[in-house]
């Protein structure tokens, strides 16, 4: 049965590879659906955990406009505290056999920038999608975890990094029923904030945008929230929503400003089956 498990697994993860890659689909907006630092909670007896949903999200970071996306959610668990998970566009493994330290590394991808609905940000020259790798580290007392983690381009498409510093909190509801929180800021290179938010000479005379240069610093911050329903002893429903307001320099970018929004919101809801 483990054999089984396991190719299965090696199976789901491999579909969302190709998906979150760009094999099989490619959304247009420009920033990461990272959610792997998520942890859904399962039965002691299972330590599988596959799933399978929709989800909607801004067009590019910044917009106001929404686009649709698949989400796709795999986590197998070591009875060490040893893990893979995969939960959005992001997948982490923990290679540390505790339960209460954890680290390991990280990889995360960022759709490209292109095709989206407002006018003069499709002018822009598009922006290829991005594949970012890294490490995290998390520790974790009872029903809190803080996290860190940072990821750097290795595409060539930005040649920047992120650094991300959170809490999490998990809420028992009832029997059937718990509820993640995690606040999230993020940090942002130089490099990264010139590709997603600054527009040179060229680019303002393609758009019609004025000329804009932006500098490293926090680029955002905010909350996501998950909830897990148990339908019954295999099935369960997985609930997102992840609010973030950017910035600094990037909310101060014309394509924030002049024709997108500072806040950020995602929605997805999937169906999961544990054994």
């Amino acid at each position: 049965m483990k054999t089984v498990q396991l190719i299965l697994l090696k199976t789901i993860i491999s579909i969302a590879l190709l998906l979150i890659t760009g094999a099989l689909i490619e959304p247009a907006g420009a920033q990461d659906l990272d959610l792997s630092m998520v942890k859904v909670k399962i039965s002691t007896k299972k330590n599988t955990i596959l799933g399978i949903g929709a989800g909607v999200y801004p067009d590019y970071e910044g917009s106001e406009e929404f686009t649709g996306l698949p989400l796709l959610q795999a986590r197998y668990n070591w009875a060490n505290g040893c893990y893979v998970n995969l939960l959005g566009t992001g997948m982490r493994a923990n290679i540390v056999p505790s339960c209460a330290f954890e680290f390991g590394p990280m990889v995360v991808y960022r759709p490209e920038r292109d095709s989206v609905d407002e006018k003069q940000v499709d002018k822009l020259k598009k922006v290829d999608a991005a594949t970012e790798a890294g490490a995290f580290a998390s520790w974790s007392i009872n029903k809190f975890m803080l996290l860190l983690q940072a990821h750097a381009d290795t595409s060539g498409t930005h040649d920047g990094y992120i650094i991300d510093a959170g809490a999490a909190w998990r809420f028992p509801l009832e029997r059937k029923m718990q509820l993640i929180i995690v606040a999230l800021a993020s940090y942002a290179s130089d490099d990264y904030m010139d590709t997603y938010f600054s527009i040179d000479a060229e680019n303002a005379k393609l758009s019609g945008l004025a000329e804009y240069k932006a500098d490293a610093g926090i680029k955002d911050a905010g909350l996501i929230a998950v909830l897990q329903y148990k339908l019954d002893n295999d099935w369960g429903l997985l609930g997102l929503l992840k609010y973030s307001c950017l910035v600094g320099d990037a909310s101060d970018s014309p394509i924030v400003e002049d024709i997108g929004d500072t806040n950020q919101l995602m929605t997805g809801l999937l169906i999961n089956y544990s054994f």
